[in-house]
């Protein structure tokens, strides 16, 4: 199955806990992008406030400062396209939700374990 090349902008920050869990599960970047996206519930999926602010001058805005390259199947690209049309927002910022979602949820689930 052909996978399209993409990227989307994220925080550092999240890069950091990503690079964590990728330490501590032995998880390829690849398969933690994958997880995320179809751990998706477009049912549920909601996205933060503070992510949909898109005015670079207000103080709640969130300025993305690094890039994830990401390689998406077609179902993938299907769940992102959807949750941000139910969304309204870009999917770079579905994608944002997404990877913070799951790295933080797995973080604490590895740590509420040890």
């Amino acid at each position: 199955m052909a996978k399209k090349f993409t990227s989307y902008t994220v925080t550092t920050g999240l890069q950091n806990l990503e690079r964590k869990l990728m330490q501590k599960t032995r998880l390829k970047q690849t398969q933690i992008h994958e997880n995320a996206i179809l751990d998706i519930n477009l049912e549920n999926f909601k996205i933060l406030p503070a992510l949909l602010v898109t005015s670079r001058k207000s103080p709640d805005y969130i300025t993305r400062d690094a890039i994830e390259h990401v390689y998406l199947t077609g179902e993938m690209e299907q769940i992102i396209t959807h949750a941000a049309e139910r969304n309204g927002c870009s999917q770079s910022t579905v994608f944002f939700q997404a990877l913070m979602d799951y790295v933080t949820g797995e973080l604490a689930r590895l740590n509420h374990e040890n």
